[in-house]
């Protein structure tokens, strides 16, 4: 695991651990060791693929940012199917998402934007904050998914013809 300071990919922090550890105690105690190597730093993002769901409970104190993709289970599964129904029936509006990638350079994608309030006790204290949440709808993947549809109507179509 590791902790680098961007734009310059400095290394702030690093753990060397056994491959067959288990990384969600390893979360906390290298964010911790990041933040009190940023001095002056005034927040700091950090960018997690797959995170315990009590980690943002222990950082909440922190003042910085976490960006993860979520897991569609559970309380969020149901608040997201929430929002895209509200963005189907208009309530929601989508808006122009920019894409930063070179590749797609000037492209927007359709997508929403919410903020989801969160809470939690740790050591008989309530941390709060905020989620910011992005969906997105990827052109590339209903455009693929659309083709394989087509392509399965026209396979069945020959096999009823038979």
């Amino acid at each position: 695991m590791a902790a680098v300071a961007q734009p310059t990919s400095q290394l702030m922090a690093c753990d060397i651990v056994p491959g067959h550890s288990a990384d969600d105690p390893l979360y906390l105690p290298l964010i911790r060791r990041f933040v009190s190597n940023c001095i002056g730093a005034v927040s700091y993002t950090a960018v997690i693929a797959k995170w315990p769901p009590w980690l943002p409970c222990r950082i909440g104190g922190l003042q910085g940012f976490l960006s993860h993709a979520v897991a569609s289970t559970g309380e969020v599964a149901e608040q997201i199917t929430a929002w895209v129904d509200e963005a189907v029936q208009g309530t929601r509006p989508l808006q122009d998402l920019h894409r930063a990638d070179e590749k797609a350079k000037g492209r927007f994608l359709p997508g929403l934007r919410t903020e989801w309030p969160q809470s939690c006790l740790v050591d008989g204290k309530e941390i709060t904050w905020t989620e910011r949440v992005q969906l997105v709808r990827s052109l590339e993947l209903t455009q693929r998914q659309a083709q394989q549809l087509e392509e399965r109507l026209h396979k069945a179509e020959a096999e009823v013809a038979l």
